[in-house]
C-alpha cells in the first residue's frame, strides 16, 4: 500500500505538476543568479531556488516529473511486452524459436548496453520522446523474456495445463487463460524495477548527447546538472536525487504488493505481509535518513593545503619525485604535425623541443639552436645553428638534416597538417604542394646548420618556428608504426607508457640537453578526469597541479586564505563565441549570421558564469597587439537589430503561442560543443538566445578529440562553441588562422567556419609581410572590421583562468604563451603533512613524513 501510495502521488504530480507551475521551466531569469554567479536559494519568488542557469528550480522538477516518467514508463510498457511474448513463446513451444530468441538475448547482454542504444540512436539520427522510449524499452527485455521463459516452462507442466490439453482446449487459449495469468505476476514484479533503470539510461543518454535535449530538464538530467554545484547549494542534488528515489522504492514496493496480489498465498502468507510493510517502512526511513547525512554530516573539506614541501630553498631545485596532473578529456595523439589542440600540447611540450621557444616575458630564446637565428637585411634568410649533442629519444643525434625532414613532412599535402598556413610564404612552399620533390626554401649546410629562405619578409615565421608544429623529429617515427602513439623526440621526458582514456605516464630523459634538468622522475597525465573528482584529489594531495575546476569548488577555493600563495587568476589569451559554418544553411546567408551574433546576450552569459568572462565582442583578445576594445562595430546584444536582421534574411520573425518563430526555418539547428557540464551550459545559454530570434538549436555533445575532427570537416558541422587559445602573441595567429581561405581544409581544417573573404586574405597576405608595425597593425584593425561585418562567429569573451598547485610544486609559473607547461617542475620532497588539525578535518589519522608524490 505504501508503495502505492507513493506510485500515485508521483504520478499525479508528473500529470498535473505541470499545469501549477509557476514559470516557464526553461526561462534565465535576469535576477535568477547572485553577483558572484551562485545560484538563489529558497525565496518568495523561487519557492525551491534557481538552478545554475538562474531557471526556476520547482518549475523544472514538476516538468521534469512529467518527461522522466513518460519515458521511463513507456520503455518500460514496451520491454514487458516484448519480454512476455518471447519469453512465454520461447517456454511454451521450446523449439527452433526458443534457441534463436535466447541467442539474441545473449547477444543483446554481451553488448554494452549504452554502446548498442547510442549506435541504434545514429540510425534515428534526431530522437524524440517517443523514439528514446522505443529505443530503451527494446533493448531491455532480455531479463525478463529469460524469466518468463523459466517460469513458463514450469507452469507447461503442471496438471491443470495437462487437464486443459485433454479436454481439447486449444495452445492458444492454454496460453492466455492458464499460462499468461501464472507468468504475469514474476513480469510484473520485474517490470517496476525497469522503471528506475530506464530513469538513469535516459540520464546517461542525455549526458552523451543522444537523449533527452537541453534544456528540456529531466529529474536525472537535473541530478547530473546539479552536481557541480553541490557543495554550495546541495539542494539541487538533493531535489531531484530523492524524487528518484522514491519513485523507485515506490514502484519496488508496489511490485512486491502486485506479486502477492497475484500469486496465491501460503498459509504464513499474512505473516510476510505485516513483515514487508514493517520492513518497507523502515527501509524508506533509512532512505530519506542516509539521503540527508550525506548532504548535511560530511566532514568539511580541509581549509587548507594537507601537504608542504620539505623546506628547500628555491635556488636549489630537488630532483626526484613523480609530478600528477590532469585533464578531463582524452589526449588524440602526440604527432606535433598533426596534434595540435591544447590537451595533446600539455604532452607535447614534455616529449619535443622547438628551435626557439618564448621566456616568460614573450622573448624569443634558444633551445635547440645554440643562439638565435641570424636574420638577413632582407628579412628573407634566417640560419639556425644547432647545438651539437642533443639527442632524440632512440638514441640518434639530432642533425640539420632532420630539420629539413620534418619541415618537408610537415608540409607534405599526404600530412594534412593544421599548420600549413604558417610557413606558406618559405620560398618553394607552392611547388612543393604540387609535387615538387623538396622544400627549395630549406637547405642543409653542413651538419648542425640549416637556413631558411622566404618568398616575401614573414613578420610571424619567428613564432611559426617557435610553434609546435616547427618541433624535429625523426624521419623513423613515421616508418613502421603510428607517430601520434609512438613518439621519438628531444624533449625532457620519454613516453613510458599509455593507458588509452585513462593515463599517460612519461619519465625522465636522462640525456636531456640541458644538464641536471628535467627535475622531477615522472610525469602522470590523468585523462578522463571529471573536475570534482579532479578537485577532491587535488585537495587531498592526489594530484600537484589543477587547472579545470567546477564552478562550485572554483568559488571555494578562491575564497580559502590558506591556498592563497599557492593559486592565481589570470585572463588568458583566447577568444571564444559561437562558430557558424558560412557553407551550411542558414549560415550561408549573412543576416542570418548578423542576427545570431546580435541575438547573444553576453552580460547574461558573464552572469552564468561568475563574472569570470572578459566580455570582448571581437576576434582579438585584450591582451594582443591590435585588440581595441573602443571600436564602435563590436558584437554587442541588440534584439531588436537581430531580428531586423532575420526579417532582411527572408526569415521575419514572429510570436507564436509564447515562442518566437522564425519563417522558413522550421527545421533545428545543431549546435557541437565538448563535453562536459561547461559545454552544455553555453550551449543551453546559446539555446535561450537563439530562440528569441526563432531559430531552434539542439545541443550535440561529443568528447573534444571527435569536435576537433567533425567540426575540421567541411559542410558537416552547422553550428559550434569555437574558441581558440594563441599560439603566439601576435593578431595574425587569430586573423589568418581563423579567418583566412588559406586555412581551410577538407579535413583538419582550423578556419571552422569555413569564411571566405578575397578581401580579408589580402589584407592578411599584406600585413604578414609588413615591416611597418604601425601599417601593419592598421591593416589588422581594417580586417577585424570586415570580420565584424561578415559574422562568421558570434564573438563573446575571452575567458580567465583559476590555477592552484600543492605548496611542495617549485618551479611552476604559468606560461603567457603554453597552457600548463610542466617541463620545469621540481618537488620539495619529502613532502609534509601540513598540520594536524587538517588531517582530523579530512578524516584522515595523521600521518608521518614520506617522500615523492603519489
Amino acid at each position: 500500500m505504501l508503495g502505492t501510495v507513493l506510485v500515485l502521488v508521483i504520478a499525479l504530480v508528473a500529470m498535473f505538476g505541470p499545469f501549477f507551475a509557476p514559470y516557464d521551466p526553461d526561462h534565465q531569469f535576469d535576477d535568477g543568479l547572485r553577483d558572484d554567479g551562485t545560484p538563489l536559494g529558497p525565496c518568495a519568488q523561487h519557492w525551491l531556488g534557481t538552478d545554475a542557469l538562474g531557471r526556476d528550480e520547482l518549475s523544472r522538477l514538476l516538468f521534469g516529473g512529467r518527461i522522466s516518467l513518460a519515458v521511463a514508463l513507456s520503455a518500460t510498457l514496451l520491454a514487458v511486452v516484448i519480454g512476455l511474448a518471447v519469453g512465454v513463446i520461447a517456454g511454451y513451444r521450446r523449439g527452433t524459436f526458443d534457441a534463436l530468441s535466447m541467442q539474441a538475448a545473449d547477444v543483446f547482454q554481451s553488448v554494452p548496453f549504452l554502446l548498442l542504444a547510442i549506435a541504434m540512436n545514429k540510425v534515428i539520427d534526431r530522437p524524440e520522446l517517443w523514439s528514446l522510449a522505443v529505443l530503451l524499452g527494446g533493448l531491455s527485455w532480455t531479463s525478463l523474456a529469460r524469466v518468463t521463459r523459466t517460469k513458463t516452462r514450469q507452469v507447461r507442466e503442471l496438471d491443470f495445463v495437462h487437464a486443459a490439453r485433454a479436454l481439447g482446449m486449444s495452445e492458444g487459449r492454454i496460453v492466455l487463460r492458464h499460462v499468461l495469468p501464472n507468468v504475469l505476476g514474476p513480469a510484473i514484479v520485474l517490470g517496476t524495477s525497469l522503471v528506475a533503470q530506464m530513469i538513469l539510461a535516459e540520464s546517461a543518454m542525455s549526458y552523451l548527447g543522444v537523449g533527452v535535449q537541453p534544456p528540456t530538464s529531466t529529474w536525472a538530467s537535473m541530478l547530473r546538472d546539479g552536481q557541480d554545484l553541490m557543495s554550495l547549494a546541495p539542494r539541487l542534488v538533493l531535489y531531484p536525487g530523492l524524487v528518484i528515489a522514491i519513485t523507485s522504492f515506490g514502484f519496488n514496493l508496489a511490485g512486491e504488493g502486485l506479486r502477492d496480489a497475484l500469486d496465491p498465498k501460503d498459509a504464513v502468507g499474512p505473516v510476510l505481509e505485516k513483515t514487508e510493510r514493517s520492513m518497507g517502512t523502515v527501509a524508506m526511513g533509512a532512505l530519506v535518513a542516509g539521503a540527508l547525512a550525506l548532504f548535511f554530516l560530511l566532514p568539511p573539506v580541509p581549509p587548507g593545503p594537507m601537504w608542504t614541501g620539505a623546506g628547500t630553498s628555491e635556488a636549489h631545485p630537488h630532483h626526484g619525485g613523480t609530478f600528477v596532473f590532469f585533464h578531463e578529456s582524452d589526449v588524440r595523439g602526440f604527432d606535433p604535425h598533426t596534434s595540435y589542440d591544447e590537451i595533446s600540447g600539455m604532452g607535447e611540450k614534455l616529449l619535443f623541443e622547438g628551435l626557439i621557444d618564448y621566456d616568460h616575458d614573450v622573448h624569443f630564446v634558444p633551445r635547440l639552436a645554440r643562439e638565435l637565428p641570424t636574420v638577413s637585411d632582407d628579412g628573407l634568410v634566417y640560419t639556425f645553428r644547432l647545438r651539437e649533442g642533443v639527442y632524440f629519444h632512440n638514441g640518434r643525434e639530432l642533425e640539420a638534416e632532420d630539420v629539413r625532414w620534418s619541415m618537408e613532412h610537415l608540409l607534405a599535402p599526404s600530412t594534412h597538417s593544421p599548420g600549413l598556413a604558417f610557413y606558406s610564404l618559405i620560398d618553394g612552399y607552392d611547388a612543393y604542394q604540387n609535387g615538387a620533390p623538396h622544400l627549395r626554401g630549406v637547405e642543409v649546410l653542413d651538419r648542425y646548420t640549416v637556413r631558411f629562405r622566404l618568398s616575401a619578409p614573414d613578420q610571424t615565421f619567428m613564432n611559426a618556428m617557435a610553434m609546435i608544429f616547427a618541433y624535429p623529429v625523426p624521419h623513423e617515427m613515421y616508418e613502421h608504426q603510428d607517430p601520434a602513439r609512438h613518439p621519438i623526440g628531444t624533449g625532457a621526458f620519454i613516453l613510458e607508457s599509455w593507458e588509452p582514456g585513462l593515463r599517460v605516464t612519461f619519465r625522465r630523459n636522462p640525456r636531456f640537453f640541458r644538464a641536471g634538468e628535467p627535475f622531477v622522475d615522472r610525469m602522470v597525465y590523468e585523462l578522463n578526469l571529471q573536475r570534482g573528482a579532479a578537485f577532491m584529489r587535488f585537495v587531498r594531495g592526489d594530484l600537484d597541479h589543477i587547472h579545470r575546476i567546477a564552478p562550485a569548488d572554483r568559488y571555494w577555493l578562491a575564497h580559502q586564505a590558506r591556498w592563497a600563495p599557492y593559486r592565481i587568476e589570470r585572463p588568458l589569451m583566447t577568444v571564444w563565441g559561437v562558430g557558424m559554418n558560412c557553407e551550411m544553411p542558414p549560415f550561408t546567408n549573412v543576416h542570418v549570421r548578423r542576427a545570431v551574433a546580435a541575438s547573444i546576450d553576453r552580460e547574461r552569459w558573464q552572469r552564468a558564469r561568475a563574472g569570470r568572462l572578459l566580455l570582448n565582442g571581437q576576434p582579438l583578445p585584450p591582451n594582443v597587439p591590435g585588440f581595441d576594445g573602443a571600436r564602435p562595430d563590436l558584437h554587442h546584444f541588440d534584439l531588436e537589430r537581430a531580428r531586423a536582421e532575420m526579417a532582411l534574411a527572408g526569415h521575419p520573425v514572429r510570436e507564436v503561442d509564447g515562442h518566437w518563430v522564425a519563417d522558413g526555418l522550421e527545421t533545428p539547428v545543431e549546435m557541437w560543443v565538448g563535453e562536459g557540464d561547461t559545454g552544455q551550459m553555453f550551449g543551453e545559454l546559446t539555446q535561450q538566445d537563439l530562440a528569441s530570434i526563432g531559430i531552434e538549436v539542439r545541443i550535440r555533445q561529443v568528447a573534444f578529440p571527435i569536435y576537433l575532427q567533425e567540426t575540421g570537416h567541411r559542410r558537416t558541422v552547422q553550428l559550434m562553441l569555437a574558441g581558440w587559445s594563441a599560439d603566439y602573441p601576435d593578431p595574425s595567429n587569430f586573423l589568418d588562422v581563423l579567418f583566412s581561405s588559406s586555412s581551410i581544409h577538407e579535413t583538419t581544417s582550423e578556419n571552422r567556419t569555413f569564411y571566405q573573404s578575397p578581401v580579408v586574405d589580402e589584407i592578411l597576405a599584406r600585413a604578414r609581410i609588413e615591416r611597418d608595425r604601425d601599417v601593419r597593425m592598421r591593416l589588422y584593425h581594417d580586417a577585424v572590421g570586415i570580420i565584424l561585418a561578415d559574422a562568421p562567429w558570434g564573438f563573446v569573451f575571452t575567458d580567465t583562468k583559476l590555477e592552484a598547485w600543492q605548496p611542495y610544486v617549485h618551479g611552476y609559473q604559468p606560461h603567457p604563451v603554453w597552457d600548463q607547461m610542466y617541463r620545469d617542475v621540481w618537488l620539495d620532497l619529502p613532502r609534509q603533512r601540513a598540520a594536524r588539525e587538517l588531517g582530523a578535518l579530512s578524516g584522515l589519522p595523521p600521518a608521518a613524513p614520506f617522500g615523492g608524490a603519489p
